[in-house]
């Protein structure tokens, strides 16, 4: 799982899908660790698609990418990726209000222009109720651990955990509402 953060976080996202499926079919690969490929999988055309400068492929990648995350958490919601899952679903809301924005630039046509930016803006409101919903669990999850944690305790890892993925969720949110404001034209109200 390491080598293929790191394979995303250099941008080959192509050879990350590839090994994600190579992974799967291996028999000698732990549960544990095929539990969470779907999860990976959707994170990485997450990240593809954020990078990818073809809008429809863009919208492709998104596409499939909500089917990943979607289906894992349903199949997984005891995982801690699924927490994650729910914040990456945020990210992917936003990818798609950007890609509409992005669409809407493109078109001459000011009725395509007006349904296209209202696409984003639906996109951008459900990203932000979606952090919203992904904000309060992990709120609730990171307060279990209140109190002194001794640094060799194993819970501070998961506390840590929670934490960044917490922290993530509340500054993506306000990504979200700031994506939204930026949709309307300047001076409106």
């Amino acid at each position: 799982l390491q080598f293929l953060k790191h394979l995303r976080d250099r941008g080959l996202h192509d050879l990350a899908l590839d090994y994600i499926k190579l992974l799967q079919a291996d028999a000698g690969i732990p549960a544990k660790i095929k539990d969470v490929l779907t999860y990976e999988e959707g994170c990485t055309l997450i990240d593809e698609a954020a990078k990818s400068g073809d809008l429809v492929l863009r919208e492709e990648l998104l596409r499939d990418a909500s089917e990943k995350l979607e289906g894992f958490v349903k199949a997984h919601p005891q995982l801690m990726q699924a927490r994650d899952a729910q914040v990456h679903m945020g990210k992917l809301l936003l990818e798609r209000g950007h890609t509409a924005m992005m669409l809407s630039e493109e078109t001459p046509d000011a009725a395509k222009k007006a349904a296209k930016m209202s696409e984003a803006r639906a996109a951008f409101s459900q990203a932000r109720v979606g952090y919203g919903k992904a904000i309060e669990p992990l709120k609730l999850e990171y307060k279990k651990f209140a109190g002194f944690i001794e640094k060799d305790d194993s819970r501070v890892a998961e506390r840590d955990a929670i934490y960044a993925t917490l922290l993530d969720a509340l500054l993506q949110q306000g990504v979200a509402d700031y994506e939204l404001a930026e949709s309307f034209p300047a001076g409106s109200p």
